[in-house]
């Protein structure tokens, strides 16, 4: 059986009808009536290019969106690709919105022009919207924005000047990945456990009167190789404090030189060997020392030198 979620994408992308309720100059729309539009409204290049409108019923919220096909039943069928609107949608049912279409154009660089004069970041900022980025397509290059839904865990990504808006308008969701989505990360369910299983090993030596010897250990128990006179392979080593509950990376989690004196120092100061334990529900915070020091600069006075 389909999930519900593979069943919301095909109602929203084609493969199914999606019963949308249609209007074309505040008329409505049956099957044959929009093969009429789509037919009347085929530019040079033998394709429909359209600008259109999602409404939402129970609250007024808009959608803006463009279509550039050939296809009749895409033209037929497709609601939008946002996914605010996508999770509305499965939400409160497709019978509770509808669709307009807008504008009619002769070329896909025609509705790109007309859907950014339409959204841009003012509109954004202040329009009951569930698009969350500019329009066209150079919301791709944009930099984005995550927030997620408290009660589902669902993490979505948005243009900066919506996030304000959006947190403001629903209560349901909130700033940030969700915890859900972190754990399901291919971060840390691929790269970090591939990570952790290597940091569990490390690779130390010893010369001792011109007899070398190098051995895989523990990395638990590489204190114990240290005080008998091995040294790290590696010139470099991770660390991090025990028990915390939130690892920030520069300060209770860094990468240091591997030099024995070097180590010793900080394990002097509380930290131990490998990577922090975000495998068992720690949180980890990779970019704090790059947003501290960006702080720190944007702070940062500048040098005022005296006069003669």
């Amino acid at each position: 059986m389909a999930s519900k979620a593979n069943k919301t994408s095909k109602i929203l992308f084609g493969s199914s009808s999606n019963n949308i309720a249609k209007f074309y100059n505040n008329r409505a729309l049956c099957d044959t009536t929009i093969a009429a539009l789509f037919d009347q409204n085929i530019s040079e290049d033998n394709k429909i290019h359209c600008v259109y409108k999602v409404i939402d019923r129970t609250n007024g919220f808009e959608y803006w969106g463009k279509i550039n096909t050939a296809s009749f039943s895409k033209f037929r069928k497709y609601v939008g690709s946002g996914t605010l609107l996508r999770y509305m949608i499965a939400q409160k049912g497709i019978h509770n919105f509808e669709q307009h279409f807008v504008s009619f154009y002769e070329t896909r660089d025609e509705t790109e022009i007309a859907e950014r004069q339409i959204v841009d970041e003012t509109y954004l900022k202040m329009a009951n919207t569930y698009n969350m980025a500019v329009g066209g397509t150079n919301h791709f290059k944009e930099s984005k924005k995550n927030f997620h839904c408290k009660n589902t865990g669902k993490t979505f990504k948005c243009n900066h000047n919506a996030l304000d808006r959006i947190l403001n308008t629903f209560d349901h969701f909130a700033k940030g990945i969700s915890a859900q989505d972190i754990l399901n990360s291919h971060w840390m369910n691929g790269t970090l456990k591939t990570l952790v299983k290597k940091q569990q090993i490390t690779t130390v030596w010893k010369d001792t009167l011109g007899q070398y010897e190098e051995l895989q250990v523990p990395t638990s128990n590489l204190i114990q190789y240290l005080n008998a006179g091995y040294e790290v392979k590696s010139t470099k080593l991770w660390i991090h404090i025990p028990n915390q509950s939130i690892y920030r990376r520069g300060q209770n989690w860094k990468q240091i030189q591997s030099n024995t004196e070097n180590v010793m120092h900080y394990i002097q100061q509380g930290f131990i060997a490998g990577r922090p334990p975000r495998m068992e529900g720690a949180i980890i915070d990779r970019n704090w020392k790059a947003n501290k020091m960006k702080t720190n600069k944007r702070n940062k006075k500048p040098l005022q030198t005296q006069s003669a």
